[in-house]
């Protein structure tokens, strides 16, 4: 006797369906009642028809049958249904085959003679089988789609069979059309009826007709009149993950070729061929995987060997650069500037400024673009000054509230304004003894410049409300990435609040000035990224294409946007940064830089001669700038002879704006 098997709420129950209809829901006035969260007070219909039991949602309800959300489907053995929370297995174990013979006999009665018996037979499931067999056996995908047409055309005796398969969300393909002959089917696409297969697209129930010229179903389709078709058979495709096809079976020339009879049969085929086609489908996965697996591998130890024989061939170079730089180089730093990364020339030129300001009090102004680096600039300013053991206090200016600003920096009493709950200290007591960074000072409206410029005179401020004057001894660094001067003329900035911190201007290059500091900043980064990530986990590198990728980008975001960028290819790279794992645009915008960095595919020793040569080309620029443009002593300045300063002008073409050079 049919009956469910409710799993809910961890226990399971059987209730036997008789041969009444059984109304399913959450009222205790159902004939089945489910106690579960998600069940509407009716939510589904279990009745009997002429095929058997047929189950259906009442007044939209939801409800799942094997995973598909179906609102109607005619029950078979082992059908899972998911109504709210519980789960309903429908249990219905075929006739005896005595039954099936008398079931068929009297369809038989009503129908047209079939040109097959109809029964299921021993034989028919020893071919059953045998066929499921031959499917489980064969490896290759595009064997196995003609296998799996090839064996229900010999199993239904159809003139023709045809294998539709899903690509995506509404596409389908036809991927094996046969005969009965085992022959492929020419211009398949045509010869199917497409209201047949979109009813079982829809549905994803069988649909079979015994005529399909006086099928009520299929009146309105012109596919069918055109094809002149009479038995077509239609069989879903359906597996783990849900609808795959369909199975198409036809025949032109014989009417009742397919019976209701026939369709467990060829359900169980239909099931049985859903998995082995996904099963090929992860088979054929795995097996791509594994053949991209070894290409990485072989690629990686392709790159690893280059990259080794690449160190080996510029041992004896290196050796050769590092005496050329030493015998070139400048007079060492004073402090070590541990946090700042990049030792390229103009970097070279911000440290030896920083050297003769750390030790000072005196207001310094730090210039640059967005992302060069300007607060790690201002915290080397306070951690070398005699003030490092006081507090270092940043703020941007640009993210705080105009109305909250005064309040920001000098602090209130409790009163003040709505909201002063209690006295608050400002930016300025806060930083006492210590250093205090304004950052994007240029945003600073008019009305709190002149106040500013009032601490920054006086050294004595007064919190928002409050009539007590309070002394503060801070260190004003401030910075900016806009034009401070042209700020001052069109009447933005105060004139004297300029020239107020604009005592020691300090200039940040742009990285793109810069780009032969981009493989230490790069090793920096991944070095970051290998303290943050997971123990053990291996270290990124950077093959050398993917390195001149970088270095040859001009970096609009500066420091900040290669930092995020090796951050991004950290994420996405198993262990090797190579160019393809760098965003597009880096890689679309990269071009050769300049002769101070260095460029792909040249030898190491030229990269840094060029490099030399810009080193020199300053040196000479700035001694000569120093004499006043005075020949003699800028050579005793740079003590080197007169004809070879000659020579080093006419070298680097070096020229004096409105002027000539003075002997």
């Amino acid at each position: 006797m049919p009956r469910f098997a409710i799993h809910e709420r961890g226990s399971i129950r059987h209730v036997e369906l008789g041969d009444r209809t059984v109304r399913i829901g959450a009222d205790l006035g159902c004939d089945l009642t489910l106690l579960g969260d998600g069940v509407e007070q009716e939510h589904a219909v279990v009745e009997r028809g002429k095929t058997g039991w047929h189950v259906r949602t009442a007044g939209g309800a939801r409800m799942l049958v094997n995973g598909m959300d179906l609102p109607d489907r005619r029950l078979r053995d082992g059908d899972r249904l998911e109504i709210g929370d519980a789960v309903l297995v429908f249990e219905n174990p075929r006739p005896p085959e005595r039954d099936m013979a008398a079931a068929s006999a009297g369809a038989a009665s009503r129908t047209p003679a079939p040109a097959r018996a109809t029964v299921v037979r021993a034989e028919d499931l020893d071919r059953l089988r045998s066929t499921l067999r031959a499917l489980a056996a064969e490896p290759d995908f595009r064997k196995l789609l003609r296998t799996i047409v090839d064996q229900v055309v010999s199993l239904t005796k159809a003139e023709r069979g045809f294998l539709v398969l899903r690509q995506g969300e509404r596409d389908y393909e036809m991927v094996a059309a046969r005969s009965l002959d085992g022959e492929d089917v020419q211009r398949p696409a045509v010869k199917i009826s497409r209201a047949v297969a979109e009813e079982v697209a829809k549905t994803g129930r069988p649909l079979l007709t015994t005529n399909a010229q006086a099928d009520a179903r299929l009146r309105e389709s012109k596919s069918v009149e055109g094809m002149r078709l009479r038995s077509v058979l239609c069989l879903p495709l359906t597996g783990r993950g849900g609808f795959l096809g369909f199975l198409y079976l036809d025949h032109r020339f014989e009417e009742a070729a397919f019976r209701d009879t026939d369709l467990p049969l060829l359900e169980a085929f239909a099931d049985q061929a859903a998995v082995a086609l996904e099963n090929a489908r992860l088979v054929g996965e795995l097996r791509e995987r594994t053949g991209e697996l070894a290409r990485s591998k072989a690629r990686v130890e392709e790159l690893n060997q280059r990259l080794e024989e690449r160190v080996q061939a510029q041992q004896q170079e290196l050796h050769e650069v590092r005496s050329l730089l030493q015998s070139r180089s400048e007079a060492p730093l004073r402090h070590e500037y541990k946090a700042i990364v990049g030792r390229s020339g103009a970097m070279m030129d911000v440290l030896r400024l920083l050297d003769h300001v750390v030790e000072t009090a005196v207001p310094v102004l730090v210039l640059g673009e967005s992302g060069t680096g300007k607060e790690l600039v201002a915290r080397a300013v306070h951690d070398l000054s005699p003030r490092s053991g006081k507090k270092f206090v940043s703020e941007n200016c640009a993210a705080i509230p105009e109305s909250l600003l005064e309040s920001a920096l000098f602090g209130h009493v409790r009163g003040a304004f709505t909201g002063a709950d209690r006295d608050a200290s400002g930016l300025f007591e806060q930083a006492d003894g210590g250093t205090l960074f304004l950052d994007e000072i240029g945003e600073l409206p008019l009305s709190m410049q002149v106040k500013l410029l009032r601490v920054l005179e006086s050294g004595e401020m007064r919190r928002v409300g409050g009539k007590d004057v309070t002394k503060v001894d801070v260190r004003i660094v401030c910075a900016t990435n806009r034009d401070l001067g042209a700020m001052v003329e069109d009447g933005r900035f105060r004139e004297d609040l300029y020239y107020r911190i604009n005592v020691f201007a300090v200039r940040l290059p742009p990285l793109r000035e810069r780009p032969e500091d981009v493989p230490a900043l790069v090793a920096h980064f991944l070095a970051d990224a290998a303290a943050s990530s997971l123990p053990n986990a291996p270290a990124k590198t950077v093959t050398p294409e993917a390195m001149d990728v970088l270095a040859g980008y001009p970096w609009p975001g500066n420091v900040r946007q290669l930092r995020n960028e090796i951050q991004r290819a950290c994420a996405l790279s198993d262990g090797v940064i190579a160019p393809s794992v760098l965003s597009d645009e880096v890689r679309r915008r990269s071009v050769p830089v300049s002769p101070a960095g260095t460029t792909s595919g040249r030898a190491l020793k030229d990269v840094v001669q060029e490099a030399v040569g810009v080193v020199e080309r300053r040196a000479v620029l700035e001694a000569l700038i120093e004499a006043r443009w005075k020949k003699t002593l800028a050579a005793e300045l740079l003590q080197v002879s007169r004809p070879t300063l000659d020579a080093k002008i006419k070298r680097h073409k070096i020229r004096r704006a409105g002027g000539e050079i003075e002997e």
